[in-house]
């Protein structure tokens, strides 16, 4: 197991990685390469990483361990045979290499005390939050429609209400099938008030593939071209809100943030 820390390879993580992973989880770890070299990051002990997700520069591996031998594989995929655990480093290991017990082992440390003096995690995702999304806002004003677009802006509205129920500027734009409207709180209206909604909103659960409580708090329907017109329209509330979410998921932000990049 290494224990020297002394090695003179010395990764400097940019801050941007406390996006990805949790400071005060990720815990620094050394590898020793079968031709000699060391390489340094940081590992997440139990749960993946979303390499999707990491700043330029630095790479995702999994690592393998077999029960019986204890002989380790780092690949640079995910798996779930025998699964010990992901790492980041900011050496590219192009397809991975064999190793055994021996030759890696967590040092002392962990991501936060690599961060700047006073690196206060909340504070820097909520900074970093508003500064992504407000680009993500310009930028959509010069963007197109597409279907991953879509998908991600009804994520947003979900994971939006999921945090506040009650937040109107996005909730006409909170979607269902028609088939299982789950979300949308229909459980908790009379069978009247269901009927009221349906007559009003003109909501046909076998005509239309999806549906939503419109402006009025009417049920309408919505044909997929109707339900991806309503996310586009709404897509500059609807970054917005995540703006303004101080429970948004760091990852949606990210992904946002891509998602709408212009170029």
């Amino acid at each position: 197991m290494i224990r020297d820390n002394t090695s003179t390879v010395e990764a400097a993580p940019p801050v941007e990685l406390a996006a990805s992973l949790d400071p005060y989880e990720a815990r620094k770890i050394e590898f020793d390469r079968p031709d000699g070299t060391r390489v340094e990051g940081y590992a997440i002990d139990d749960g993946r990483i979303d390499g999707s997700t990491l700043p330029d520069g630095w790479h995702k591996y999994s690592m393998m361990e077999d029960d019986d031998t204890g002989a380790v594989s780092i690949v640079p995929q995910d798996v779930h045979v025998n699964h010990r655990l992901d790492f980041v480093t900011d050496k590219d290991l192009g397809d991975g290499f064999d190793a055994t017990g021996d030759d890696w082992g967590f040092t002392e440390g962990d991501l936060i005390d690599d961060m700047p003096d006073g690196f206060d995690r909340d504070e820097w995702l909520e900074d970093r939050r508003h500064r992504l999304l407000d680009q993500a806002v310009e930028d959509s004003d010069g963007a197109t429609m597409t279907g991953e677009r879509s998908m991600l802006l009804n994520r947003a509205v979900n994971d939006c209400l999921d945090h506040d129920p009650y937040n109107t500027s996005v909730g006409v734009y909170r979607i269902a099938k028609s088939t299982n409207p789950a979300g949308l709180g229909l459980e908790d209206m009379s069978e009247e008030r269901i009927r009221e909604a349906r007559e009003y909103g003109g909501w046909d659960p076998d005509k239309h593939q999806y549906v939503h409580f419109n402006a009025d708090g009417d049920l309408e329907g919505l044909s997929q071209e109707q339900a991806d017109n309503l996310l586009w329209t709404g897509r500059r509330d609807i970054l917005t809100a995540v703006r303004n979410d101080d429970d948004a998921d760091p990852t949606l932000v990210t992904v946002l943030s891509r998602g709408f990049a212009r170029g």
